[in-house]
């Protein structure tokens, strides 16, 4: 990613905050009993590639494809969706190593049940990726925010979490080593900004200061 790219990030965290505390504070009573505002994890199993053909893995159809799943289901009064990718090794799994696309998405949704069901009916569950969707409450808070427009990104490490009450698969994040580093921000060089974040029920523009509003 370009410095001037890193330079605009900043620039839309405090639209994205806002957002999330309009949407905790600016409904009724009633009004807030049917909508929520969340966070949302996307993972589509079908957006992995081997290590160094990133280039090779269609970034904006996998957007272009959850945004129309989003928008769609018509569970989502407005949403703001941002592009992650991790690199993951899966070794112990018996699935390999490589990189693999994800949505972060942040949003109203008048059932979040619902859009869960319908997320991992259109995106089955592999050994791979073993929980496509994931969903929590969204406080608005800017560090939340800040994710749906990261610039620094991990390895995924899975392995086998035998101390647990119920022993289940966990990832343990670490920093991407140089190789992989370097591949990863040729790609989102050529991705560009814009194409690393799309909206729903929102507009995006530019005042006379250069600023972005939504």
């Amino acid at each position: 990613m370009s410095p001037v790219q890193k330079r605009r990030l900043p620039e839309m965290l405090p639209r994205l905050s806002a957002l999330g505390r309009r949407g905790n504070h600016s409904f009724g009573k009633a009004a807030a009993q049917m909508i929520e505002l969340i966070a949302l994890s996307i993972v589509p199993p079908k957006a992995f590639v081997a290590q160094g053909q990133l280039h090779n893995l269609d970034l904006n159809q996998m957007m272009d494809d959850v945004h129309d799943l989003i928008a769609g289901s018509s569970l989502m009064t407005w949403a703001v969706l941002g592009l992650d990718i991790s690199f993951n090794d899966m070794t112990k799994k018996g699935c390999g190593t490589g990189w693999q696309g994800q949505v972060y998405a942040i949003g109203e949704t008048t059932n979040r049940r619902k859009l869960r069901d319908l997320i991992n009916k259109a995106l089955p569950k592999t050994t791979a990726v073993p929980r496509p969707i994931r969903t929590k409450r969204f406080d608005g808070s800017p560090r939340g925010a800040s994710y749906a427009l990261k610039f620094q990104f991990v390895q995924r490490n899975s392995y086998w979490n035998h101390k647990r009450k119920r022993p289940c698969w966990n990832t343990r994040k670490v920093r991407l080593n140089p190789p992989e580093h370097k591949e990863l921000m040729l790609a989102l060089d050529q991705f560009g900004l814009a194409g690393r974040m799309t909206v729903i029920g929102l507009s995006l523009s530019k005042n006379e200061m250069g600023e972005v509003t939504m």
